[in-house]
Protein backbone atom coordinates (compact mmCIF):
# COMPACT_ATOMS: atom_id res chain seq x y z
CA UNK A 1 0.00 0.00 0.00
CA UNK A 2 1.42 3.56 -1.08
CA UNK A 3 -0.20 6.74 0.77
CA UNK A 4 -0.49 9.68 -1.68
CA UNK A 5 0.47 12.67 -0.11
CA UNK A 6 -0.49 15.93 -2.35
CA UNK A 7 0.98 19.28 -1.22
CA UNK A 8 -1.21 22.10 -0.75
CA UNK A 9 -0.29 23.51 2.50
CA UNK A 10 2.42 24.06 4.98
CA UNK A 11 0.78 21.91 7.66
CA UNK A 12 0.58 18.78 5.07
CA UNK A 13 4.08 18.88 3.89
CA UNK A 14 5.67 18.48 7.74
CA UNK A 15 2.95 16.84 9.26
CA UNK A 16 1.68 13.92 7.69
CA UNK A 17 5.32 11.92 5.92
CA UNK A 18 7.04 12.92 9.92
CA UNK A 19 4.08 11.15 11.96
CA UNK A 20 4.92 8.23 9.68
CA UNK A 21 8.52 8.27 9.84
CA UNK A 22 7.81 8.92 13.40
CA UNK A 23 5.51 5.89 13.90
CA UNK A 24 8.18 3.94 11.85
CA UNK A 25 5.36 3.64 8.94
CA UNK A 26 7.91 4.84 6.24
CA UNK A 27 7.74 1.54 4.48
CA UNK A 28 3.68 2.26 3.18
CA UNK A 29 4.50 6.00 2.70
CA UNK A 30 5.52 7.96 -0.44
CA UNK A 31 5.15 11.43 -0.53
CA UNK A 32 4.43 12.51 -3.62
CA UNK A 33 5.13 16.64 -4.44
CA UNK A 34 2.06 17.61 -6.29
CA UNK A 35 3.81 19.03 -9.70
CA UNK A 36 4.14 22.13 -10.68
CA UNK A 37 3.96 24.14 -14.03
CA UNK A 38 6.07 26.95 -13.23
CA UNK A 39 9.65 27.02 -11.40
CA UNK A 40 9.86 28.72 -8.00
CA UNK A 41 10.41 32.71 -9.42
CA UNK A 42 12.99 35.13 -7.50
CA UNK A 43 10.70 35.48 -4.35
CA UNK A 44 10.08 31.83 -3.72
CA UNK A 45 6.48 31.61 -4.92
CA UNK A 46 4.94 28.98 -7.52
CA UNK A 47 1.68 28.84 -9.44
CA UNK A 48 -0.54 27.05 -8.09
CA UNK A 49 -0.14 28.68 -4.14
CA UNK A 50 3.12 26.07 -3.28
CA UNK A 51 5.76 27.64 -2.81
CA UNK A 52 9.75 26.92 -2.76
CA UNK A 53 9.69 26.54 0.41
CA UNK A 54 7.06 23.71 0.59
CA UNK A 55 9.08 21.90 -1.93
CA UNK A 56 12.10 22.07 0.49
CA UNK A 57 10.02 20.89 3.12
CA UNK A 58 8.75 18.19 0.90
CA UNK A 59 12.16 17.13 -0.67
CA UNK A 60 13.70 16.78 3.13
CA UNK A 61 10.62 14.87 4.09
CA UNK A 62 10.70 12.47 1.23
CA UNK A 63 14.41 12.32 1.39
CA UNK A 64 13.75 11.25 5.26
CA UNK A 65 10.81 8.65 4.07
CA UNK A 66 13.36 7.32 1.71
CA UNK A 67 16.01 6.83 3.84
CA UNK A 68 14.24 5.36 6.52
CA UNK A 69 13.26 2.62 3.69
CA UNK A 70 17.10 2.22 2.76
CA UNK A 71 16.68 3.47 -0.35
CA UNK A 72 19.79 5.49 0.12
CA UNK A 73 19.88 7.08 -4.07
CA UNK A 74 16.64 8.08 -3.58
CA UNK A 75 16.91 9.78 -0.58
CA UNK A 76 20.67 11.65 -1.84
CA UNK A 77 18.50 12.76 -5.14
CA UNK A 78 15.64 13.95 -2.64
CA UNK A 79 18.27 15.92 -0.70
CA UNK A 80 20.09 17.53 -3.46
CA UNK A 81 17.28 18.64 -4.77
CA UNK A 82 16.33 20.53 -1.51
CA UNK A 83 19.53 21.99 -0.95
CA UNK A 84 19.18 23.53 -4.48
CA UNK A 85 15.91 25.19 -3.73
CA UNK A 86 17.34 26.46 -0.55
CA UNK A 87 20.29 27.56 -1.39
CA UNK A 88 22.17 24.78 0.92
CA UNK A 89 20.59 26.02 4.79
CA UNK A 90 21.55 24.66 7.88
CA UNK A 91 18.81 21.37 8.16
CA UNK A 92 19.99 20.40 4.47
CA UNK A 93 23.72 20.35 5.33
CA UNK A 94 22.93 18.48 8.33
CA UNK A 95 20.01 15.87 6.71
CA UNK A 96 22.48 14.88 3.92
CA UNK A 97 25.67 14.09 6.58
CA UNK A 98 23.34 11.79 8.50
CA UNK A 99 22.22 10.34 5.11
CA UNK A 100 26.08 9.48 4.54
CA UNK A 101 26.43 8.37 7.47
CA UNK A 102 23.75 5.74 7.62
CA UNK A 103 24.50 4.92 4.12
CA UNK A 104 28.07 3.88 4.87
CA UNK A 105 29.95 6.87 3.32
CA UNK A 106 31.64 7.99 6.52
CA UNK A 107 34.55 9.70 4.47
CA UNK A 108 31.66 12.24 3.52
CA UNK A 109 29.52 12.33 6.75
CA UNK A 110 32.42 13.42 9.08
CA UNK A 111 33.40 16.10 6.17
CA UNK A 112 30.18 17.28 6.04
CA UNK A 113 30.20 16.96 10.07
CA UNK A 114 33.22 19.27 10.21
CA UNK A 115 31.68 21.62 7.54
CA UNK A 116 28.87 21.71 9.91
CA UNK A 117 30.83 22.81 12.93
CA UNK A 118 32.91 25.65 10.87
CA UNK A 119 29.59 26.94 10.15
CA UNK A 120 28.21 27.35 13.45
CA UNK A 121 31.24 29.40 14.19
CA UNK A 122 29.02 32.24 11.39
CA UNK A 123 25.10 30.96 12.27
CA UNK A 124 23.18 28.73 14.85
CA UNK A 125 23.63 25.02 14.02
CA UNK A 126 21.52 23.38 16.54
CA UNK A 127 23.41 20.41 18.90
CA UNK A 128 20.47 18.48 17.94
CA UNK A 129 21.52 18.18 13.95
CA UNK A 130 25.34 17.76 15.11
CA UNK A 131 23.72 14.59 17.85
CA UNK A 132 22.24 13.14 14.73
CA UNK A 133 25.24 12.92 12.58
CA UNK A 134 27.13 11.16 15.43
CA UNK A 135 24.35 8.84 15.92
CA UNK A 136 24.30 7.90 12.39
CA UNK A 137 27.86 7.12 12.90
CA UNK A 138 27.44 4.83 15.01
CA UNK A 139 29.50 6.95 18.15
CA UNK A 140 27.26 7.20 20.95
CA UNK A 141 29.24 9.04 23.23
CA UNK A 142 29.56 12.16 20.84
CA UNK A 143 25.59 11.68 19.86
CA UNK A 144 24.90 11.68 23.83
CA UNK A 145 27.54 14.60 24.36
CA UNK A 146 25.65 16.76 21.87
CA UNK A 147 22.10 16.09 22.64
CA UNK A 148 23.29 16.93 26.37
CA UNK A 149 24.07 20.62 24.72
CA UNK A 150 20.51 20.30 22.83
CA UNK A 151 18.76 19.87 25.84
CA UNK A 152 21.03 22.31 28.24
CA UNK A 153 20.00 25.49 25.31
CA UNK A 154 15.95 24.15 24.84
CA UNK A 155 16.46 23.21 21.43
CA UNK A 156 13.22 22.70 19.85
CA UNK A 157 13.86 19.83 18.53
CA UNK A 158 14.28 18.02 21.95
CA UNK A 159 10.81 17.01 21.48
CA UNK A 160 11.44 14.18 19.25
CA UNK A 161 14.20 12.86 21.31
CA UNK A 162 11.64 10.06 22.42
CA UNK A 163 10.49 8.87 18.87
CA UNK A 164 13.00 10.48 16.74
CA UNK A 165 14.16 7.26 14.44
CA UNK A 166 17.96 8.54 14.51
CA UNK A 167 18.24 7.71 18.21
CA UNK A 168 16.55 4.76 18.54
CA UNK A 169 20.28 2.69 18.76
CA UNK A 170 20.86 5.37 21.79
CA UNK A 171 17.43 4.17 23.64
CA UNK A 172 18.63 1.30 26.08
CA UNK A 173 21.81 3.44 27.40
CA UNK A 174 20.64 4.71 30.60
CA UNK A 175 22.14 8.38 29.83
CA UNK A 176 19.65 8.85 27.09
CA UNK A 177 16.82 7.23 29.53
CA UNK A 178 17.56 9.85 31.94
CA UNK A 179 17.93 12.71 29.18
CA UNK A 180 14.21 11.57 28.23
CA UNK A 181 12.81 11.61 31.89
CA UNK A 182 14.72 14.54 32.57
CA UNK A 183 13.23 17.17 29.81
CA UNK A 184 9.67 15.27 30.96
CA UNK A 185 9.08 13.24 27.76
CA UNK A 186 8.35 9.93 30.05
Amino acid sequence: MVLLIVISDLLSVISIPLALVLHRKSERAKLQVKPVATPPDLLGCVSGGVSAYDHVLAGLNLGWIYLQRGEFSEAFKEYQKAFVLSGGGVPDIADQAYAFAISGHRNEAIKTLEQLKKLSKQKYVSPYLIAEIYAGLGEKDQALEWLEKACDEHATSVIFLKVEPSFDDLRSDPRFQEMVRRIGLQ
